[in-house]
């Protein structure tokens, strides 16, 4: 199988039976996942005053220019947004408009994508932001992703 991938043109992997589970869970999470994250910021935009369709119709340029930055830049090099900026003002005002599971995604999603801004800006210290958003949190931060 190999050399029909590599005459193809396709690149491959192998991946230890041990690690086929998570495997799976890294495609679900950028795969299935993914549409959980675009019924959330949908279901925000609803909150506003949107119809779905609108609501989606407004942020699909965000969602293409995401990918399409990353595919280009890297993860890293496609970080961009208030927690990148260290911006703590404005991921507070966020964390004040919303509640329960809402708050807790962001938040959590907010500490991963910390991993890569100390990646990008090595010199920064974003310590007060942690604390901000480890704050009624039982989920503490780490430098895993």
């Amino acid at each position: 199988m190999k050399t029909l991938f590599s005459q193809l043109g396709n690149p491959y992997q192998i991946i230890s039976k041990a690690h086929k589970t998570l495997y799976h869970v890294a495609a679900v999470t950028v795969s299935n996942q993914v549409i959980a994250l675009l019924g959330q910021g949908i279901a925000l935009m609803k909150q506003c005053g949107f119809e779905e369709d609108h609501a989606l119709k407004a942020l699909w340029p965000l969602v293409v220019g995401n990918i399409e930055n990353v595919c280009d830049k890297g993860l890293v090099g496609a970080l961009t947004g208030p927690v990148e900026r260290g911006d703590i003002g404005t991921v507070k005002k966020h964390m004040e408009v919303l509640t329960g599971s809402d708050k807790n995604l962001y938040r959590l999603l907010s500490l991963k994508l910390l991993n890569l801004a100390k990646i990008k800006h090595p010199q920064e210290d974003y310590e007060e932001l942690i604390k901000v958003l480890e704050e009624e949190n039982s989920e503490k931060y780490s430098d895993n992703f």
